[in-house]
């Protein structure tokens, strides 16, 4: 199993991202355990969804839009 961790993290480069991953949690079983579960949770839809009370702001003060016409604050 060594060689075939070694082997695999030296064409990782080869192998899609994922793909890659999932055979390198099979030498560590609680990852393998984690990344099922959550691929499963996905699937049937109970994965944790961040959409909701994810919120993006600029950190850049200047904007071709004057704030009192976009609702923000100065």
């Amino acid at each position: 199993m060594a060689a075939f961790t070694t082997t695999l993290q030296r064409h990782k480069d080869e192998v899609a991202g994922d793909l890659c991953d999932m055979l390198l949690t099979f030498t560590d079983f609680l990852a393998f355990k984690e990344m099922f579960l959550d691929y499963r949770g996905e699937k049937e839809g109970r994965a944790l969804d961040l959409n909701s009370g994810l919120v993006v702001t600029s950190l850049c003060k200047s904007s071709s839009v004057p704030a009192s016409q976009n609702n923000l604050q100065p």
